[in-house]
This record gives structure tokens, C-alpha cells and sequence, in this order.
């Protein structure tokens, strides 16, 4: 998949394009994009979830400290993305409790 995954990531987009590519029958090509987007989504997810609950259990201040430190190494854009979808889940009533997404 790339630099920078761990062998979670790397297993689990291995298993998500077999399964698209041998039980869904997509072409190699399609099913390892499309594997490579879940994967990202999932990653995202669990991202957006660690800065709820940072707010949820320490306050605004440590995530806006974490945020912080993203904009710093990733760009104002990755930042912004985290964000506003955390925004989205906490008024939804998301707490960053693990698999929940709102």
C-alpha cells in the first residue's frame, strides 16, 4: 500500500482487496483502490475519533494542542479535514467511543 502504514493496515487492505478482487469479482486494479479508500476512511475515522475523546476526557485545550501539531506536520488542510468532521460527530454526540461513528 505505501510508507508510513503499519502491518494492521497493510493486513487489512491485503484481505479487503482479495475479497473485492476473488469474491466480488473486481479487477485486481479496482479492488485494491478501492481497498486503499476504506482503508484511508478507516484510518481517518479512528484519527477523528482519538480527538473526540482527547476533548471528551481532557478537554478543548489537548485537542486543539493535537490539532495543533497536525496542521504543523501535515498541512492546515489535514487539519481542517479533522476538524470539521470531529465538529460533525460531537454534534452529532460522538465521544469518541471506539466503532462509533455518527
Amino acid at each position: 500500500m505505501g510508507e508510513g502504514i503499519s502491518n494492521v493496515e497493510q493486513d487489512l487492505f491485503e484481505e479487503k482487496a482479495a475479497i473485492r478482487e476473488f469474491d466480488g469479482g473486481q479487477d485486481r486494479e479496482s479492488a485494491e483502490r478501492a481497498a486503499r479508500e476504506e482503508v484511508e476512511q478507516h484510518r481517518f475515522r479512528c484519527e477523528v475519533s482519538y480527538v473526540l475523546r482527547l476533548a471528551h476526557q481532557h478537554g478543548s485545550d489537548r485537542s486543539d494542542s493535537y490539532l495543533f501539531n497536525v496542521e504543523r506536520q501535515r498541512g492546515a488542510e489535514s487539519a481542517e479535514r479533522l476538524r470539521a468532521a470531529a465538529k460533525d460527530q460531537w454534534i452529532k454526540g460522538n465521544r469518541g467511543e471506539a466503532f462509533q461513528w455518527l
